[in-house]
């Protein structure tokens, strides 16, 4: 199985894209973002830690992190797909090497990494206007004037729509500020390793699919 690292701030589309590819290719999908959120749903204590770090716009620590999703890594690759998507892994230089270590254990490696570059105020635009489906979490973006969709496409419910707390305004500001500090730099060290590929996802998401399968297809041959 080949593993492949999305990169890019919140609002990139990495999410979208990990979507398509794993509906087009058959490849698993990992979202950290949505392990963390099934985790404060379940209201473990492990949650409740989680919720109070995702609601004040930080990032997870790396053993939280991994704590949530190690296990999740070991069932996709016993699910015996080709390719194995990372989307939100690792977020820092640790996490780099932690991720190597895991992988390691399991007979696998990073082969590469896709990087979604997006100019900040497409970000913020993004983000100010993404919506979060209550039921089945669902993301969707807004219409013209900012409102979210009355029902969701994806389970049929209404008026579910609610903005995440980390998808306000103070927040998006401090993630985009983690992000550049603690996460940008993953992008030079896979760099550093030839395995970085970075794509311009501010175009439409299917000219930025072709892009990202044109990369996964290549390292399958």
């Amino acid at each position: 199985m080949k593993v492949f690292v999305l990169l890019g701030a919140p609002g990139a589309g990495k999410g979208t894209q990990a979507a398509l590819v794993a509906s087009r290719l058959g490849a698993a999908h990992i979202s950290t973002g949505a392990l963390l959120r099934e985790e404060i749903k379940s209201g473990s204590a492990l949650g409740q830690k989680v919720k109070a770090i995702v609601e004040s716009g930080s990032l997870v620590d790396d053993q939280t992190l991994f704590e949530c999703c190690h296990g999740t890594l070991v069932r996709a690759k016993e699910a015996g797909k080709n390719s194995l998507l990372l989307d939100g892994v690792p977020r820092n230089l640790s996490q780099v090497r932690i991720l190597d270590e895991v992988l390691l254990k399991l007979n696998l490696k990073v082969d590469a990494a896709i990087d979604f570059e997006v100019s900040k105020d497409v970000l913020v635009a993004r983000l100010s206007n993404r919506w979060t489906c209550q039921k089945c979490s669902a993301v969707v973006s807004g219409n013209a004037e900012g409102l979210a969709p009355s029902s969701c496409a994806s389970c049929g419910a209404t008026h579910s729509y609610a903005r995440r707390k980390d998808d306000e305004p103070a927040a998006v500001a401090k993630r985009l500020g983690v992000y550049e500090a603690e996460t940008a730099p993953v992008s030079g060290d896979y760099q550093r390793q030839g395995l970085l590929h970075r794509l311009d996802a501010q175009r439409d998401p299917e000219m930025v699919y072709l892009d990202v399968a044109a990369v996964i297809t290549k390292k399958l041959k």
